[in-house]
């Protein structure tokens, strides 16, 4: 279709795509412009090509991490804190779900035991 959205994802676009995504803008927004492919263009490539999808990784992790700075300065200049608490919100639970190690809610408990260890069900432990 001529002057339609491409429908082949370019080493060039490639490139784009992993700048700005590691600058912290969504997949969605980037495939809003007229020369990048339609997002799922860009998601059936990323499922054929393991050196594209580690990448991808990597530049939303960065992208995660850019958001999280962009945090801070709305913290800092956003004049209604509700506005302030929604958005920072939403940054913090994107991050929890992109970098979970660092930002996870969960608590990794290392253990050894040893020993036996005695179940009682209804009863008396004696």
């Amino acid at each position: 279709m001529a002057g339609g959205r491409p429908t082949v994802v370019t080493e060039s676009v490639q490139h784009e795509l992993l700048i700005r995504l590691a600058d912290g803008e969504s997949l969605r927004k980037v495939c809003k412009d007229d020369h990048i492919p339609a997002k799922s263009t860009i998601l059936k490539f990323l499922a054929g090509n393991k050196e594209f999808a580690d990448h991808y990784a990597l530049a939303k992790k960065e992208g995660c991490r850019e958001r999280l700075d962009e945090a801070h300065e709305i913290a800092r200049s956003e004049p209604d804190p509700q506005r302030a608490r929604i958005i920072i919100d939403l940054i913090k639970w994107e991050a929890s779900k992109i970098l979970p190690k660092e930002y996870g809610d969960k608590l990794e408990v290392e253990a050894t035991v040893q020993g036996a260890i005695n179940v009682v069900i209804g009863g008396d432990a004696s």
